[in-house]
Order: structure tokens, then sequence, then C-alpha cells
């Protein structure tokens, strides 16, 4: 009898105002994971955000495992990932111009 097993953890809640890369995050235990970002505000002149979900094997080389839709406005956005690999990060590259600002949560949930 295997015992599945889920876990979230919030990855980064904050106002982002340029390209930030976030930490990487051991989950070698895990197969399957949710990643969620929760835009609660969105300013600035022609805002983009564009979210990468990176993996890596050393937590040094990070390859792409998935990428969102250019987010542009206050969403919630959802992406199912499996095969994650052994660590997992996200990426957020924002463009616009005047300050774009987007202020979000993201969030990820991985299971066995």
């Amino acid at each position: 009898h295997h015992r599945r097993s889920t876990m979230w953890r919030t990855l980064d809640t904050v106002a982002m105002t340029a390209t930030t890369t976030g930490t990487g995050w051991l989950v070698e235990r895990y197969t399957e994971a949710i990643v969620v970002v929760d835009v609660t505000a969105v300013s600035g002149t022609s805002p983009t955000l564009d979210i990468t979900v990176q993996t890596s094997a050393d937590n040094s080389i990070w390859a792409t495992l998935t990428t969102f839709t250019q987010i542009t406005s206050v969403s919630t956005n959802i992406k199912f990932i499996s095969n994650i690999g052994k660590y997992v990060r996200v990426k957020y590259t924002i463009g616009g111009s005047s300050t774009p600002t987007f202020t979000m949560t993201s969030k990820i949930s991985v299971k066995t």
C-alpha cells in the first residue's frame, strides 16, 4: 500500500517590479506538482508577466519544465506538471513601461 503525500509551499508573496528568479526547492521525492500564481494587483503601462517553471538535477543548471500564458491582468493561473525532477523553481519576467508591477502569491503543491 503506497500512501500519497501532498505538501503546499508558498514560493513568493511580493509586489514585483523587475524580473526575478525564485530559489530552487528540493522536490526529488515527489512526482507531480501544481503551481498556482494568484495575481491580485497590476499597475504600470502595458504590464506583462511571463512565468517559467524550471527544473534542475543539481540546483545549478536549469531547464524549462513549462510556461504560463502571458499574464497582463488580475487573475489566478494554474499549471499541472508531472516529472518535476530533483529541484524546481519559478522565474518571473516582467515587461512594460512606467514601472510595471505585479502583486502576487505563488504556491506549489507537490505530491508523490
